[in-house]
């Protein structure tokens, strides 16, 4: 498959895939639309790289079916990913209003708030950069303004900090399991 193939496969089916994407994806997912579309295409890509082209319908049909089965991919690892960070983040907000109210009393339990900043320090600077910011309240809008970023990109960085804390969360909960 050439580039200009491929670019017009992508010109001609992205309706195709947006409206796949929208029909299958969980209604609080919408930030991992842009994601799902470059998966579906890359996916396209590695099965056709060495082989010629479909035609445009034959194409459509084809990445229809693929950005409906990334759409499943995606909720089911949400589901597992979103319930570690869900946690995490109650966990963060909890030691946040309790630093706010009486440093005292965070204090209190040092090895957890550290455990919590380990893993929010353990992001790579730009995600975890991001992180702390929505954490802390903020926007996408005033994220990406202060960042001077798009907004999705705040979003990727967002769903891939996720990723990673709800990673290092299941490894760390997994290790102390075994012990």
């Amino acid at each position: 498959m050439t580039e200009p193939e491929l670019t017009r496969i992508i010109e001609s089916s992205k309706d195709t895939v947006l409206k796949s994407i929208h029909r299958h994806i969980l209604p609080g997912m919408a930030s991992l639309v842009e994601d799902l579309v470059q998966d579906t295409y890359l996916r396209y890509y590695l099965k056709f790289k060495n082989k010629p082209s479909l035609e445009t319908q034959d194409a459509n049909r084809w990445l229809y079916v693929a950005a409906r089965n990334e759409c499943r991919r995606a909720i089911r690892k949400w589901n597992r990913e979103g319930i570690a960070y869900s946690k995490l983040q109650a966990e963060i907000k909890i030691s946040e209003k309790k630093e706010t109210q009486d440093i005292a009393a965070t204090e209190a339990d040092p090895d957890q708030r550290k455990w919590m900043e380990s893993q929010i320090n353990l992001l790579p600077s730009p995600y975890k950069e991001t992180m702390i910011l929505r954490l802390g309240g903020e926007k996408m809008e005033s994220i990406a303004k202060k960042l001077d970023i798009s907004e999705g990109t705040v979003k990727s960085r967002i769903s891939r900090a996720k990723e990673w804390l709800s990673r290092f969360a299941n490894t760390n909960r997994k290790g102390r399991e075994e012990k």
